[in-house]
């Protein structure tokens, strides 16, 4: 089984808010106001979510730093490895913000 990433979109963000911009995405699809999360926080853990919301999440950091943090497209093995590298919206950002700088370079 693979599963292919949906088309890109583009988030406007003023450079130097990407991560605000990002936390209030995540956060709109939680429900729930970006002042409310905590980006170090286990997110199966502390908001319930999956593998399948855990990929949303990394879709959208990739849509806002225009990255890619994950192989397109995504196998069964590619969750389980995605799942025990991004356990945090933190470790999100983080990637995505390393991918953007190795872009820049």
């Amino acid at each position: 089984m693979a599963i292919f990433r949906g088309p890109r979109r583009s988030i406007p963000t003023k450079p130097g808010e990407e991560r605000v911009t990002f936390l209030r995405e995540v956060a709109s699809t939680l429900g729930c106001d970006s002042s409310q999360l905590d980006p170090s926080a286990s997110m199966t853990k502390r908001y319930g979510v999956d593998e399948l919301e855990v990929f949303e999440y990394m879709q959208i950091a990739e849509d806002i730093w225009h990255v890619e943090l994950n192989p397109d497209p995504m196998t069964v093995a590619d969750f389980a490895e995605m799942m025990t590298h991004f356990r945090t919206l933190e470790s999100i950002m983080a990637a995505a913000e390393a991918a953007a700088r190795g872009a820049g370079s």
